[in-house]
This record gives structure tokens, C-alpha cells and sequence, in this order.
């Protein structure tokens, strides 16, 4: 069991994040995880690791059997939504309906991975 700090915070309350890791493999944050005796990990939805338009499902089940391997759950899934072509108040159609497909699908992954949280922006106007 995790010890609590002088605050009452114990260490399985902190999660992990692979939001550091874009230049590193997946394996490494997740190894690195499980060192650190991480419990939860938030995992930030982009390439190589995670890149939701692009996840099929073996993918899907790679990382699901991975995450078990380490005892690690996720807690959170980020999609990329501040980087072009991710608007979901884009006034132009074609980018504000494919951000929508692309969160309709970030939706699905979360039921896949079991996360309970999906962050999501609300996106920017002109």
C-alpha cells in the first residue's frame, strides 16, 4: 500500500503520463511506470503511441494487454486537440466534423481501455 505524505496524498492518487514520452517508445513509458510504482496513467492520444484515428483493433488489444502486464490502468485519455487540424468550434465544416469523428472514436477507446475520463477542449473560434 502506498504511504501517505504529510498532506494525506498517497502515491497511488498521482498518475502517470506518457505526455513526456512522444519521443521515447510506448514500452519505455509504461516500463517506466511501473518502476515509478504507478498505479493509473492518463495516456495522451498521439502518434506513435496512441494515434486514434489510427487505432485498430489489434492495436487496441496490444495496449489493453500491456497495460495488464504492468498492473497499470488508465484513468484518462487525451486526444491531441490543441495541435492543427483538431477543432471542435472550427466554423469550417470539414475540420469540425472530422474533430467530432475524431472524439467519437477517442469515446470508443476509452470504453476499450476502461478509462472513466476522456479530456476534451472545447476547441477555438476565429
Amino acid at each position: 500500500m502506498a504511504s501517505a505524505s504529510k498532506h494525506g496524498i498517497t502515491t497511488s492518487q498521482v498518475a502517470g503520463s506518457n505526455f513526456s514520452y512522444q519521443h521515447l517508445s510506448f514500452d519505455r513509458f509504461l516500463n517506466d511506470m511501473a518502476t515509478l510504482e504507478r498505479q493509473h496513467v492518463e495516456l495522451w492520444g498521439i502518434a506513435p503511441h496512441l494515434h486514434i484515428p489510427q487505432l485498430a483493433a489489434d492495436d487496441l488489444a496490444r495496449v489493453k494487454r500491456k497495460l495488464r502486464e504492468r498492473e497499470l490502468s488508465v484513468v484518462c485519455l487525451t486526444p491531441e486537440q490543441v495541435m492543427y487540424p483538431v477543432n471542435l468550434a472550427s466554423p469550417v465544416d470539414w475540420l469540425r466534423e472530422s474533430s467530432i469523428a475524431l472524439f467519437r472514436r477517442a469515446v470508443e477507446v476509452c470504453v476499450e481501455l476502461e478509462s472513466p475520463l476522456l479530456f476534451l477542449t472545447a476547441g477555438r473560434g476565429f
